[in-house]
């Protein structure tokens, strides 16, 4: 994920090792992983919801 981020900055043609396009890609690599990881537990409740309606009924 974090070379990916790299990676498509790179490419883009608009990225130019500057402090702040740095600065602005390390941001993005560390904010990734929470948001990805709250997006997939999120959708794994959304689906699961029957489930844990009877496994789980007080949660």
């Amino acid at each position: 994920l974090m070379w990916g981020v790299v990676c498509g900055a790179a490419a883009s043609g608009n990225f130019t090792w500057s402090v702040e396009d740095v600065a602005k890609s390390i941001v993005c690599m560390m904010m990734s992983g929470p948001f990805l990881t709250g997006y997939t537990q999120t959708i794994n409740d959304w689906y699961d919801r029957e489930i844990d309606a009877i496994n789980e009924p007080y949660r």
